[in-house]
């Protein structure tokens, strides 16, 4: 069974979307930034991809570093929205 849909086009911004129904937009690329990290900011990806998650002291033992340190890469992970906190709001990440 062949359908012929030359004579069907889908205008995705004609109509809005009733109560109950899933309107689908076409596919597009993410841009997240992700190919603009750093060696740090990679690394500390990796560490938490291989932890699930880690609190800033867990991940301050991982790398190495101090506090502020580990807080600062952790926090433009955040910022690139690769990673998000997690229980206690201030000191646990995991990926996003």
């Amino acid at each position: 069974m062949t359908t012929d849909t030359s004579e069907r086009g889908l205008d995705y911004g004609a109509a809005l979307p009733t109560a109950g129904s899933l309107l689908v937009q076409p596919l597009t690329t993410l841009d997240s930034g992700i190919e603009n990290l750093d060696r740090t900011q990679s690394f500390a990806l990796k560490a938490i991809l291989d932890h699930g998650t880690l609190t800033v002291d867990e991940y301050c033992d991982v790398a190495r570093t101090a506090g502020p340190e580990s807080l600062h890469i952790l926090r433009s992970l955040e910022e690139f929205r690769v990673i998000e906190r997690v229980g206690d709001a201030a000191t646990e990440v995991r990926r996003n």
